[in-house]
């Protein structure tokens, strides 16, 4: 699998090469939709970006707030403290990027996505 950029700069903030030949200790049981996602992004023009952008906050303040603590705190639950940090300093997104390590837990709770539907047709 191609590497993205996200990809590499967890490799760096983790100071661990093995984050990109062994993915799933750091990014948990959804790390291949993470890495798709991530070299998804990496194509994004910068139309899509401002689309994207633009979707982000055009939800409201509460919502977005509750949205990104419940996912940063859940995926906490998957892939450590430490990892999250790792991840939150290697994405421009953050809030997606939780989300899509958290989904499988998020949606086996009954919480709906809030980010993921906003890369829907860019």
């Amino acid at each position: 699998m191609k590497i993205s950029r996200t990809h590499q700069r967890l490799s760096y903030n983790l100071n661990n090469h093995e984050v990109l030949t062994n993915p799933e200790p750091y990014l948990g049981p959804n790390w291949e939709t993470v890495l798709r996602f991530w070299l998804y992004y990496d194509s994004f023009t910068y139309e899509q970006i401002s689309k994207f952008f633009r979707r982000h906050v055009d939800i409201d303040d509460a919502t977005r707030k509750r949205a990104y603590n419940l996912a940063l705190n859940v995926a906490i639950e998957v892939i450590g403290e430490n990892n999250r940090l790792a991840v939150c300093g290697a994405t421009t997104y953050p809030a997606i990027s939780s989300e899509l390590i958290a989904m499988h837990l998020l949606l086996e709770r009954g919480h709906q996505l809030t980010f993921v539907p906003l890369i829907k047709d860019l």
